[in-house]
């Protein structure tokens, strides 16, 4: 796959606080592999689980990238609190290009509202937690998109494990 937001390394606008750069590299980088993950399966494999109340690609590729917007719109002063449940989208059943189009929409989105954030919102308090920051919850909720981005490469391993006949391109790790 190759769209053309992905291609390459994401320069950081100038001026962007530290916390914010690294937030926005990792993202770029993570947008870009959720990308590579979903590429050339057949439509089947965006659904299917490796067992019992595990999660599809289709329902971890909504789920970060519900968890990432609704976080940097919170982040933004836009959202005034967690708007789901935990687990939200897990089940979903998109395709390839509602997918593709999730992770392009939410990353650009991303990064037209993080590098706009000053420094001083990074310390205000997360609504209706006075012990956590936006700081601190950008850094959480980006830990929390990392595992479920392990999710999805282990549940395309399976997938291609389960499904001999399937010639896959993904190559991990490149």
């Amino acid at each position: 796959m190759s769209l053309q937001p992905f291609n390459g390394k994401y320069i950081v606008p100038e001026n962007v606080h530290p916390l914010i750069a690294g937030v926005l590299t990792v993202m770029h980088e993570r947008h870009g592999d959720m990308l590579d993950l979903i590429d050339g399966l057949p439509p089947d494999a965006l659904q299917w689980t490796p067992g019992l109340r595990m999660s599809s690609l289709a329902g971890l590729t909504r789920h970060i990238m519900d968890v990432w917007v609704s976080t940097v719109r919170v982040a933004a002063g836009d959202l005034p609190g967690w708007h789901g449940e935990n687990g939200a989208f897990l089940d979903a059943t998109d395709n390839t290009l509602t997918l593709i189009a999730c992770i392009s929409e939410g990353d650009a989105y991303c990064k037209h509202v993080l590098p706009t954030l000053p420094a001083a919102r990074l310390f205000a308090h997360w609504p209706g937690d006075a012990a956590r920051t936006i700081g601190i919850s950008l850094i959480e909720e980006g830990d929390h998109s990392a595992m479920h981005y392990g999710h999805m490469q282990i549940t395309r391993h399976l997938y291609e494990q389960a499904h001999p006949e399937f010639a896959s391109r993904y190559v991990h790790w490149q």
